[in-house]
């Protein structure tokens, strides 16, 4: 069964799955190194695998807590029968430099796969999270980076609302990255700091307003928003009496015969390939 990668035990599931796929006498850094596309023989590597095996231990975590939270006729201290085999694993890239693959694979047994593949099932059915397409998470990165390179390189801001900004926006594109380990709750967080940051600081937007970067961050909020599903529709800024982006002249590019979603019963939106509010057309000026 694939993973479903709208809850933790799924993308937990996804990452032990790719280890098992691994040499089993490989060293665990080397493997682990090859997944994440690093050079393991540089120290950044080397800790991007340290990285990824603390998040793991992190998901672990949130999978125990939100099985927890399903209702108790699902018996979740029997769904947990065997996680402690997961644990025990994932506790391997505690020395990953010393251990090999099959050293942290052979601690998962039959029963241990199974548990985490009904866990993932449960939460996936019970207790799904948002999830974003490789579609969209693609065209996201491409405007949040583009919108760095621009601010990065512009006259119009000073340097500390330039930091200010490109500190924020590097979150929101870690999240994005990470979303593989993290799903989109980081991404959440990381688009709420964003432009929370924002109304915190007004006078960071006054700095903004009247530049041209004004309206590409409501355009990133809006895509951010629809690739999010948000309840409450695209974010205003600050200040209050700065108007919202018109939500009625939303761009959304479907991906024909997208097949790729994370899990089944995904609805409409996850097909959403490219978001972003785009100006409406000057009628008032073409009717002259």
């Amino acid at each position: 069964m694939e993973p479903h990668l709208d809850n933790p035990a799924g993308r937990l599931l996804y990452w032990l799955n790719a280890l098992k796929e691994q040499p089993g006498g490989e060293p665990l850094v080397t493997a682990v190194g090859r997944l994440l596309d690093v050079d393991t023989g540089d120290v950044m590597g080397r800790a991007d695998v340290m990285r990824l095996g603390a998040s793991l231990a992190d998901l672990c975590l949130e999978v125990r807590e939100e099985v927890e939270r399903l209702p108790s006729y699902f018996h979740p201290d029997q769904l947990l029968a065997d996680f402690g085999q997961i644990e025990n694993a994932v506790d391997a890239f505690t020395m990953a430099r010393n251990q090999n693959v099959e050293s942290l694979t052979r601690q998962i047994d039959a029963g241990g796969y199974r548990g985490l593949e009904m866990i993932d099932l449960h939460l996936h059915t019970n207790r799904p999270q948002t999830w974003i397409s490789d579609e969209t998470r693609t065209s996201l990165l491409d405007q949040v980076r583009a919108l760095i390179a621009e601010i990065d390189g512009t006259d119009e801001l000073d340097e500390e609302t330039k930091d200010f900004i490109l500190l924020r926006l590097a979150a929101v594109v870690k999240a994005l990255l990470d979303v593989m380990v993290t799903g989109t709750p980081a991404i959440e967080l990381a688009t709420d700091a964003l432009y929370g940051s924002i109304r915190r600081r007004p006078d960071i937007w006054d700095r903004i307003a009247g530049t041209k970067f004004a309206q590409r961050l409501g355009k990133l909020a809006g895509a951010l928003a629809l690739a999010l599903s948000s309840a409450g529709g695209v974010p205003a800024l600050m200040p209050a009496d700065e108007p919202q982006p018109d939500v009625s002249n939303v761009q959304i590019v479907i991906a024909p015969g997208n097949d790729n979603l994370a899990h089944t019963g995904a609805e409409a939106e996850d097909d959403v390939v490219e978001a972003e509010i785009v100006e409406p057309s000057n009628q008032e000026d073409a009717s002259d």
